[in-house]
């Protein structure tokens, strides 16, 4: 490892240093804590858990600090029920319109100009792409959806 890529890797009151690196959904990170003798090394291989909070549960379970174990339910839509959501919909002020549409067995999300991204089912009408922080929930009943973005909250009407 080069010296000046080494960089400070802060825990609470633990201080470790190391370097980290992404590439094609996949993250890396070698750390050394010098107090402990201790060397922490982990790859990650998917995008489905934010790295960052598994880089916190990590040090949290190695260094006995409270940590709360993800729950990795799945809530089932079928593939019939996914079709409801189909549309394109778009609101005055927000700035594109995002299409919705079913591929196979996954609903997927596209908004323009941009790339498609692969929503998961969360709960009744409810779906996320924890990746982008955006949770999406649709009112089929009102044939619209509200999305939550970063704090940030739009309703979108079917067009």
């Amino acid at each position: 490892m080069i010296l000046n890529q080494i960089t400070a890797v802060p825990f609470y009151h633990e201080k470790l240093f190391g370097h980290g690196g992404d590439t094609r959904g996949t993250h890396c990170v070698m750390t050394y804590d010098r107090a402990e003798k201790l060397s922490i090394s982990y790859t990650i291989n998917g995008e489905e858990f934010l790295t960052n909070d598994f880089a916190l549960g990590l040090l949290s379970i190695i260094y006995n600090r409270a940590f709360e174990y993800p729950k990795f339910d799945t809530y089932k839509v079928s593939s019939t029920d996914l079709l409801n959501y189909e549309s394109v919909y778009g609101a005055s002020d927000f700035p594109m319109e995002l299409t919705i549409y079913k591929d196979g067995d996954q609903l997927k999300a596209q908004g323009t100009g941009q790339p498609a991204f692969t929503l998961k089912a969360v709960a009744k009408h409810q779906f996320a792409f924890a990746k982008a922080g955006l949770e999406i929930t649709f009112k089929p009943e009102n044939q619209q959806l509200i999305l939550n973005q970063g704090g940030q909250t739009i309703e979108l009407h079917k067009e």
